[in-house]
């Protein structure tokens, strides 16, 4: 009782009410019989789930099935069984969008070379022009010598 007191407590601080120490006998009573009512939906639920993910249909599972008595051997050596046995658990309803979870990993991975991808190329095109600025520096220099050596030259020729 007092853990659950203490989680209700914990809710009504986070939603910014009372403490149960606050509220109404009757109001507590009805939080206490919410909050066990919500812990068992929660734990079928949790239950539930669990049942499902034991109960999706692989070919370890339909090997292992009792019901069945098809055994590994037989499901890899019956072409027809196998090809329609990976049919059926391809088209099996994905409860928990593993599927889609996936393919969602799989995009964020190839984002993710992408980007990096991007940031190499950025990198080497500002050391790139950084290189470029250097050699105008430079280039400008070897202009501004070759112009007073001229110069030079010129005066030693008059």
């Amino acid at each position: 009782m007092e853990k659950i007191i203490k989680k209700i407590n914990g809710i009504l601080t986070q939603i910014n009410l009372p403490p149960t120490d606050a509220i109404p006998e009757k109001t507590l009573q009805r939080l206490i019989n919410f909050e066990e009512y919500a812990s068992n939906v929660e734990k079928l639920n949790t239950e539930s789930i669990e049942e499902i993910k034991k109960r999706k249909m692989t070919k370890v599972s339909i090997s292992n099935s009792h019901e069945l008595n098809i055994s590994r051997k037989t499901l890899y050596n019956d072409k027809i069984l196998l090809k329609y046995v990976e049919a059926k658990i391809e088209k099996q309803v994905d409860y928990f969008n593993e599927k889609k979870l996936m393919k969602l990993q799989e995009q964020y991975q190839e984002l993710k070379l992408q980007y990096e991808k991007v940031t190499d190329h950025l990198l080497d095109t500002s050391i790139l022009q950084a290189e470029i600025l250097q050699y105008k520096e430079k280039i400008e220099e070897l202009i501004q010598d070759k112009n007073r050596l001229y110069m030079m030259l010129q005066k030693y020729e008059k």
